[in-house]
């Protein structure tokens, strides 16, 4: 018998809730630590579509990157995705920044996706959880850099600024990188 304290357990060894940003809203959002659950769904972000088909397949839990709100539930219209959740019995966990902290997580996939070698984290100097990722690159200009992150990351487009000028390290954020 699983219950949403079991998942919500195994995402905090994974990427510790303790380790968001501040102001975050990480955790389980909507729900109950001791509901028993048989199936789970997994999304980006709740939406009222993801919650719909969540209950729809008969999930216990959703489990998202980006959160279902920032701040109090309680602060949230009645009309929200979260007060949906709760009105259909669904859970909610969310990972969000610390698991773009995370060892393994989404800085450090995206390092990897984008070929980065000699990786490290990036430290604001603060006693912040570096967020960020830094390593060396193969390509001779941003231009180069640039079309290659297109291509991996299956984009339609990507924006750069830069030169023809050589670059040899690059650092890597997901989400806004503030």
């Amino acid at each position: 018998m699983i219950k949403v304290k079991d998942v919500y357990e195994a995402v905090n060894r994974l990427a510790p809730f303790d380790t968001c940003v501040e102001g975050d809203s990480v955790g389980l959002l909507v729900g109950d630590m001791n509901d028993v659950i048989t199936d789970a769904a997994v999304a980006l972000d709740v939406t009222t579509a993801t919650v719909r088909a969540a209950a729809s397949a008969g999930c216990g839990l959703l489990l998202t990157h980006h959160p279902a709100y920032f701040g109090l539930l309680s602060d949230q219209p009645d009309s929200s995705p979260a007060y949906l959740a709760k009105r259909l019995g669904l859970n909610i966990i969310s990972a969000h920044t610390n698991l773009d902290a995370a060892d393994g997580g989404v800085n450090d996939c995206l390092a990897h996706l984008l070929s980065l070698t000699n990786v490290q984290k990036l430290s604001d100097g603060s006693d912040n959880v570096p967020m960020a990722r830094i390593g060396d690159i193969k390509f001779s200009n941003a231009k180069q850099l640039a079309e290659y992150a297109k291509l991996k990351l299956g984009t339609g487009g990507v924006k750069y600024t830069g030169s023809d000028s050589p670059i040899s390290r690059v650092a890597v954020c997901g989400g806004s990188g503030g």
